[in-house]
């Protein structure tokens, strides 16, 4: 099988593929990206509820005097 293109490069050696290596530092990339999303998602998740509670309070405040 010869890649799509114009190179003639590679229908001298061939199609490329990843190397395993390459594949598990793509896991490893992957992996990482995945839990900092879910940190920065529970990050502002937990922001968000503490000004809820903060405009709460603030309601009941004013709802006193």
């Amino acid at each position: 099988m010869v890649p799509s293109g114009n190179s003639h490069l590679s229908v001298l050696i061939g199609p490329v593929y990843p190397s395993e290596t390459e594949e598990k530092r793509v896991e490893e990339i992957l992996e990482t990206e995945d839990k900092r999303a879910e940190e920065i998602f529970e990050t502002k998740e937990e922001r968000v509820e503490e000004i809820l509670e903060t405009e709460k309070e603030r309601a009941e405040e004013i709802l006193e005097t």
